[in-house]
């Protein structure tokens, strides 16, 4: 990566006079991204061995950028315990014999826990089930209400009751039947007996909950078959206790100064959770609270609830330890809505482990959002990757459609000018190379099938391009139609200009292979001084030279002091990527690649073709998009 860098700073500094030119470490090699080189200053004979040395390394195949930084090991953590997983338990069990799923599995089993938690809901305020059902759908619960004495238990109580008919307005079946089969039974009580029976290993338990567990995996597999995403190692929270980790932790945990233990009645008459005192261990560790360092009046770390289970902010800190023990580094990649139980993690582990604290970092990234979509686990309400994909593909297809409609357009009326007006047919067929060559009338089984793999390809690569293209630390809006327009920022628009590189190299093929130009002649023997642009010499310098560095940038960022978070900044390469292309379009559109009677200028920039078009397919394939050849 450096290598390229110094390459060019020698060149430049020492044979075209510019020897103030920025002495740059790689890492900040991006931040020269607005520089330029004003190339009728430096002169041909030097602008043709800086083009020489630089092309040589830039048209390899592949650049080798990411050799010292190939993450090593990934786990999915599985969540299989706490209070979610056991209360979704009772209503699996009831209702997995009785009804057979009517959507993908792992929604219909978030369902399942939406229903439950409605119901638990319902037990909490004091409402028996079935007697309270009838009165909830024909919207008479007011009385019911005005019964309940606190101001903010009646404003609850009213939104459970509307969370109630929503989710039975879209799944009355299985709310019926989880209504009969809960009515009489303390959820809340049994979910906890089976929460705990699990994280003790009781067979029956561990047969059943896995089973529910692994089917909910299986449907989010399936979603992720379809981006070309798979998990290679997965991590069962509940292992951590039966391997008698947890045991071993929490031993230590308890000598320390700062537990506390779990009470069925503190000070207050109410059962309370054994805890960590996180604010005296900061103050007696003499780590900075207030400005640039932790909050004041830290709050506790709960490690366990009242009835002595674990809390999965301390299987947490189990699992930072294990980790730890076998890695240099350890990123938790979590959403920033646990940056707070991720910092008191961070802090539980410190307290008794220092070194394999300072391993662990939290990669905190924000949520999605949907232009004109809401979600909420509470009502069921989830608006999934599958129809996002189906979306996308849905938009893709279109603009696909709209494409081959105006390159039909434009051959009718090429086929209707008139020999005579040269100057038209030109415009026309600079026009027409715009559009994507795959697409054509064809309608036979091989090009329809072709047409889905492509949509497929672009729909996916959509998708992955709008995660990529925000910084992990601001919500990510994904607006469907700009995601899948290729005139906008977005990844059919990296992938249509990819393919334009693809037919300009093809199309000069065909002109050698018709004995119109000669054959490409070797890199070695390209007449550099004809590239006198100010443009190719842009392109070369301020993008494609650029690339090694930005990836280190991204991949390699300086770690912050604690409690900040660190930073990979990965919405830079879709950046760079677009200003890249787009630069290239300008250029493309002043300037024919493919010249009639000269070859040496047209190898030249068919040389120069080659290494864009491997910086940019370098680019997309960081960002986990293989790049087509045609569109």
């Amino acid at each position: 990566m450096q290598q390229i860098f110094d390459i060019v700073t020698a060149y430049v500094a020492q044979k075209s006079g510019f020897n103030n030119l920025p002495q740059c470490r790689a890492d900040s090699i991006y931040e020269l991204r607005d520089v330029s080189f004003p190339l009728h200053s430096i002169g041909n004979e030097k602008a043709e061995e800086i083009y020489k040395n630089l092309s040589t390394e830039l048209a390899k195949d592949p650049i080798p950028l990411l050799e010292s930084v190939i993450l090593q090991k990934g786990f999915l953590n599985i969540n299989d315990l706490g209070a979610q997983i056991g209360l979704t338990y009772v209503g699996f069990r009831r209702i997995y014999p009785i009804l057979k799923p009517y959507l993908k599995i792992d929604l219909w089993i978030g369902i399942i826990y939406a229903v439950c938690n409605t119901l638990q809901n319902i037990q909490d305020i004091g409402w028996v089930l079935n007697e309270t059902k009838d009165v909830i759908l024909n919207n008479k619960e007011d009385e019911l209400i005005s019964k309940i004495i606190d101001n903010k238990a009646r404003d609850e109580a009213a939104n459970v009751c509307n969370v109630y008919r929503d989710i039975y307005s879209r799944h009355s079946q299985m709310m019926d039947i989880l209504i009969k089969e809960l009515n009489g039974i303390n959820i809340k009580k049994e979910a906890g007996q089976w929460n705990l029976r699990y994280e003790n290993a009781d067979p029956e338990a561990v047969k059943e909950f896995r089973r529910m567990v692994n089917l909910t995996l299986s449907g989010q597999q399936e979603t992720l078959d379809t981006y070309g995403v798979r998990h290679q190692n997965f991590a069962y929270e509940s292992e951590l206790g039966w391997e008698q980790s947890n045991d071993r932790v929490l031993k230590v945990l308890k000598e320390t100064k700062y537990f506390h233990p779990q009470t069925q009645k503190n000070e207050k008459g109410i059962p309370e959770g054994g805890y960590l005192d996180l604010a005296q261990f900061l103050t007696d560790s003499g780590l900075a609270v207030g400005k640039r360092g932790y909050q004041k009046d830290y709050p506790r770390l709960y490690i366990l609830r009242p009835d002595g289970s674990t809390l999965y902010t301390f299987r947490d800190i189990v699992f930072s330890i294990k980790k730890g023990d076998n890695a240099d580094i350890v990123y938790n990649v979590i959403c920033t809505e646990q940056n707070l139980s991720q910092e008191k993690v961070q802090l539980g582990l410190r307290l008794i482990s220092p070194q394999i604290a300072e391993k662990q970092w939290h990669l905190s990234y924000e949520l999605v959002r949907l232009v004109g979509r809401r979600m909420s686990g509470r009502r069921g309400i989830f608006v999934t990757a599958d129809e996002v994909y189906k979306e996308l593909k849905e938009g893709t297809a279109e603009i696909s459609l709209k494409r081959k409609q105006e390159k039909e357009e434009l051959l009718k009326k090429r086929k209707e000018a008139s020999d005579k007006n040269k100057e038209t047919n030109e415009q026309q067929e600079s026009k027409i190379e715009d559009i994507d060559e795959q697409i054509t009338s064809d309608n036979t089984p091989e090009a329809i099938a072709a047409f889905e793999r492509i949509n497929h390809h672009v729909a996916v690569a959509a998708m992955k391009f709008s995660l990529i293209s925000c910084s992990l630390h601001t919500e990510l809006v994904i607006d469907v139609a700009k995601a899948t327009n290729p005139d906008e920022a977005s990844a059919p628009f990296l992938l249509y200009n990819y393919a334009r590189f693809c037919s300009v190299i093809d199309r000069f093929e065909s002109s050698v292979a018709s004995g119109k130009i000669p054959p490409l002649c070797q890199l070695d023997q390209v007449d550099w001084k004809l590239l006198d642009g100010n443009a190719e010499w842009k392109l070369l310098m301020k993008y494609a030279v650029m690339l090694p560095g930005l990836v280190e940038q991204i991949a390699c960022p300086v770690m912050p002091q604690r409690p900040s978070l660190p930073n990979f900044p990965v919405h830079l390469l879709p950046e760079y990527l677009i200003n890249f292309v787009r630069e290239f379009s300008s250029f493309y559109h002043l300037n024919r690649i493919i010249q009639d009677g000269q070859p040496a200028l047209t190898h030249a920039r068919i040389w120069l073709c080659k290494i864009f078009r491997q910086v940019l397919g370098n680019g997309l394939k960081f960002i986990g998009i293989t790049p087509l050849e045609r569109m």
